[in-house]
């Protein structure tokens, strides 16, 4: 049995690419699993927003794929690093099983309006799904600004 960690490229051909898709349940068939990276579900998730309906049905394949198998979730990078370091750290209030609930979200909605109706739902850790590329981008921004000031001193 071999373990994957898919390319975000990939999954997104799931939903373009009907060998892409026979490829993937081939290995799953075959015994191959899977494991995911919060920054790849992300990055599906900022698809499916910047694509809206248009291509919700077609972006929407993929998360019914990663639900029907609930493949684990790693642990985002930042507490992981600091559980194996000692000193464990948690930034921001997203834990893996949130990307199992924002699966179930997406794959489970209809169309595009009712995935922004789901993501509002009490309880989701997903209300500001529609502005990810704004916070991913701050994220980025700070951590680039922290790299600065590390590279300038001696």
């Amino acid at each position: 049995m071999s373990l994957y960690l898919p390319d975000t490229n990939v999954l997104i051909d799931f939903g373009r690419n009907a060998a892409v898709e026979q490829k993937l349940d081939a290995g799953v068939a075959g015994g191959s699993t899977f494991v995911l990276a919060p920054s790849t579900i992300e990055e599906l998730s900022r698809g499916v927003v910047n694509g809206g309906s248009r291509h919700f049905e077609n972006d929407r394949k993929v998360f019914k794929w990663l639900r029907a198998h609930r493949w684990p979730v790693l642990e985002l990078p930042i507490p992981f690093m600091g559980a194996l370091l000692g000193s464990p750290v948690r930034m921001g209030r997203v834990v893996p099983e949130h990307y199992h609930q924002l699966n179930e979200m997406i794959a489970r909605s209809a169309d595009f309006d009712e995935f922004l109706r789901r993501k509002d739902e009490p309880g989701s850790a997903w209300t500001d799904i529609h502005r990810t590329k704004a916070i991913h981008d701050g994220v980025l921004d700070a951590e680039f600004t922290t790299f600065e000031k590390i590279a300038e001193e001696p």
